[in-house]
């Protein structure tokens, strides 16, 4: 059974336009803006605890 390539197009037009389901949608914005700031954040103080290690590192280098 072969699907047209157009049909993806069409649902998403129809999930806006239909107001069924919206707080599920709301919901799945949320989860998704939630997702990309904990990236964001991890990502961000996930390099001042690499740069915390690599000084950590060397002053015990330093030592032995």
């Amino acid at each position: 059974m072969k699907r047209s390539t157009c049909a993806l197009p069409r649902l998403i037009v129809r999930a806006f336009r239909e107001e069924d389901g919206g707080e599920v949608m709301e919901y799945a914005m949320t989860l998704g803006f939630i997702a990309v700031a904990c990236y964001v954040f991890i990502s961000m103080v996930g390099m001042k605890f690499v740069d915390v290690w690599q000084r950590l590192d060397r002053v015990l280098g330093e030592l032995g």
